[in-house]
């Protein structure tokens, strides 16, 4: 007789488990005991064991897939054992594990058919090309760093606020002219050069590196769900209560003032 297996609660405050990796494939032997895969908690990675002994039929669920308690992943049966009426009903359990995985992101077991790229639109730059400039700033002409204030080997002498506003906007101080003594850049230069040196356009991170999309482990998930909960069901107020120390000052002042005598 074909025995199920479902995604067991591996810790006391467990409502779901994401199965991080199987241990075993469809068609394998497995024994009573024997560890089928790997499963995170809300706590940690767990092993989940079998509870029959044949071959691993079926595998319901991908690895990086999160479900709920109770959920069918798997059945173990005899080799030529009907099962199609257990595999019918893991629909909604596929569903399920679809809809927790992030967006964009395939299951492990399938691999992705490479779609071609689309053609750009006529006219625009290839990518990867810098963004063009705009005309303003195309036909302003760079200013030519003076040589008073590149000396100590080369280094631009600067004040520190205008240091860091350049690292603020993005300017290189090396090509803008100072006007402070001996051709030290000051505030009122790295003003004036911000709208002239089009160092912010290079220095800006491409659209690929503004972000990173990492999927949400299941330990995540229960930080934001205690949470919202520390402060939401149960009512919070707040007790004040002031004290007039003045008094108290007083009687200790008087107090030591005694034993002193």
């Amino acid at each position: 007789m074909a025995t199920k297996v479902f995604m067991e609660a591996l810790s006391p405050t467990m409502e779901e488990g994401r199965l991080v990796k199987w241990l075993k494939n469809e068609g394998d032997a497995v024994k009573s005991g024997d560890v089928l895969a790997e499963v995170e908690t809300d706590k940690a990675v767990m092993e989940l064991s079998a509870r029959g002994e044949g071959l691993l039929r079926k595998r319901l669920v991908n690895e990086g897939d999160a479900v709920p308690v109770g959920t069918l992943v798997g059945v173990i049966g005899a080799a030529g054992e009907d099962i199609g009426a257990l595999v019918a009903g893991s629909g909604a359990a596929a569903a399920t594990a679809a809809a927790s995985r992030p967006a964009g992101v395939p299951p492990a077991a399938a691999t992705p058919a490479s779609s071609p790229s689309p053609a750009p639109p006529v006219g625009a730059p290839p990518v990867g090309a810098p963004a063009p400039l705009s005309p303003l700033t195309a036909r302003a002409p760079l200013p030519s760093p003076p040589a008073a204030g590149a000396g100590n080997g080369g280094r631009t002498i600067a004040s520190p606020i205008a240091r860091r506003m350049a690292d603020e906007r993005g300017l290189d101080l090396s090509r803008v002219t100072g006007s402070g003594p001996g051709g030290r850049v000051i505030k009122r230069d790295v003003e004036a050069a911000g709208s002239v040196l089009p160092s912010a356009v290079s220095r800006r991170p491409s659209a690929a590196a503004d972000f990173e999309d990492i999927g949400l482990t299941q330990i995540r998930k229960t930080i934001a769900r205690r949470l919202a909960e520390s402060i939401g069901p149960i009512p919070t107020f707040y007790l004040t209560a002031e004290f007039d120390l003045e008094r108290s000052l007083r009687e200790y002042e008087e107090l030591f003032e005694a034993v002193r005598r």
